[in-house]
């Protein structure tokens, strides 16, 4: 199993270069695009392990990312979980790239279980409004398959197959998707045999009622899990 000292230390730039910036670095960029949810600030690895932790993952589970940036928090999560599958969306395609090159660094195991996807939440949101989600994330995730990258994952949907998610996403970007949030929830949180459960870093989901709320990471700063959606704030008011 890799652990986090042997992962990547270097995220490789869009050109497919080494001298990206350091995994835990404070590298942040402004996407101006009207489907941008935040700016790449990614999770440090003290955030990523303790959001592996209260999502308590094991080998069964499908973790989807929503704005993965270069996607480090899934490389950390399969790294220390074996047999877990993970899939990331991200907008930008040096992100993607990015993502997939420091993933090629990682044991072909790992490699084979996770899936760097370019695509935009909000059009997920209005291709599930329509009927077409899982057709368009399949055939997003196929076209950009490459090697034995995301191998295990292939055919996987965010809502048939999701059974954790992760997210680092600004309240506006949160507000944007909410929609799309609150499908997820209500498709996936009344399977039972799926134990759908949610972690977003630092900003809470306003609509929903968190579990529990983890503070120990530097800084103090939140942690939130949802795993409970029958229950939420928007049912109360």
């Amino acid at each position: 199993m890799a652990t986090p000292s042997t992962l990547p230390t270097t995220a490789p730039t869009s050109s497919g270069s080494n001298k990206g910036p350091p995994v835990n670095g404070s590298d942040a960029v402004h996407l101006h695009h009207e489907s941008s949810l935040a700016p790449f600030n990614p999770t440090c690895d003290q955030a990523s392990e303790t959001a592996r932790k209260m999502l308590q993952l094991k080998d069964t589970d499908v973790l989807f990312d929503l704005g993965c940036g270069d996607a480090r928090m899934l490389l950390h999560a399969a790294a220390m979980t074996p047999g877990l599958l993970c899939v990331g969306i991200e907008l930008d395609p040096v992100f993607v790239q990015r993502g997939r090159e420091a993933l090629k660094q990682l044991p072909e195991d790992v490699q084979r279980r996770v899936d760097i996807r370019q695509g935009d939440l909000l059009q997920l949101l209005k291709d599930y409004q329509e009927g077409k989600e899982e057709d368009a994330t399949t055939a997003k995730q196929e076209e950009d398959s490459t090697g034995i990258l995301g191998e295990d994952c292939r055919g996987l949907s965010l809502f048939r197959n999701a059974t954790a998610l992760y997210m680092f996403l600004l309240p506006k970007g949160i507000k944007k998707i909410q929609p799309l949030l609150n499908a997820l929830a209500q498709h996936c949180g009344n399977d039972n045999n799926r134990n759908f459960r949610v972690v977003n870093y630092m900003f809470s989901v306003r609509e929903w009622e968190p579990t529990m709320v983890d503070k120990t990471t530097k800084g103090d700063a939140p942690i939130y899990l949802y795993n409970k959606f029958g229950n939420n704030k928007k049912d109360n008011e």
